[in-house]
């Protein structure tokens, strides 16, 4: 969602300052600023979220096609 609804690169998930800013968001609450978690172990690489992007276009296009085929009029 960061990157498909903020309109930013995937590569942009790899770079130390966004892993810092979930390493921050992780660390709220928990009265540390430390995480025992390992965020790059968490994120995923650029490519997955290319991947998954394109699948999640697919799927709505078919989706929107289909909507479009039952369609008897338009406005």
């Amino acid at each position: 969602d960061f990157c498909a609804l903020g309109t930013r690169a995937f590569d942009v998930v790899k770079g130390d300052g966004f892993k810092n800013l979930v390493k921050t968001l992780f660390s709220v609450g928990r009265g540390t600023n430390r995480s025992s978690i390992e965020i790059i172990d968490l994120l995923p690489h650029p490519t997955t979220i290319n991947w998954n992007i394109t699948r999640l276009y697919e799927e709505y296009k078919i989706q929107l096609i289909d909507i479009c085929e039952q369609l008897t009029r338009f406005c």
